[in-house]
């Protein structure tokens, strides 16, 4: 069952409403409806200046501002390329540069590029870590490739 809104509420003395002044007919939306009182004197008994209040001041003849100009368009961004359920990074990125450098060095010794080579070089060009591990997860995880294979533990096996 719908709530009914209560009718709004006039007060006696102002004639307003509860949802905002009213406007009598032929004054401006937002001008004050009451003359506005002598400025206020300041600490030495002299009158304020005019504009010392900052109070409400009619802006109707006033022009508005000039619109800003129109930005110029933006070229379309290319394409990101889905695969194996991972979305390639966006061109100029940190996370395109791990992308690179993983691509880079799967080029130069031709195999998937080595974690732990992956993580040097991003370290050398002050990529965070994190950033780092997480892309080349995601970059294995695009190109088709399983998890790195893990070294042989150095002790014997416990029996």
């Amino acid at each position: 069952m719908a709530k009914k809104k209560p009718a709004a509420a006039t007060t006696k003395a102002s004639g307003h409403t509860a949802g905002g002044p009213a406007t009598p007919t032929g004054s401006v939306v937002g001008a004050p409806s009451v003359p506005a009182a002598a400025p206020a004197a300041n600490v030495a008994g002299q009158a304020a200046p005019a504009d010392a209040g900052g109070g409400n001041v009619a802006t109707a003849g006033t022009p508005a501002a000039p619109a800003a100009p129109a930005a110029p368009a933006k070229p379309p961004k290319p394409p990101k390329v889905e695969q194996n359920g991972v979305t390639s990074p966006g061109v100029g990125t940190t996370t395109a540069r791990i992308w690179e450098i993983a691509d880079s060095i799967s080029a130069s010794i031709k195999a998937p590029a080595p974690r732990a080579d992956v993580m040097k070089q991003a370290a050398a060009e002050s990529i965070n870590a994190a950033t780092a591990a997480t892309q080349y997860g995601k970059w294995r995880k695009f190109n088709g490739l399983k998890s790195e294979p893990k070294p042989p533990r150095g002790g014997p096996p416990i029996p």
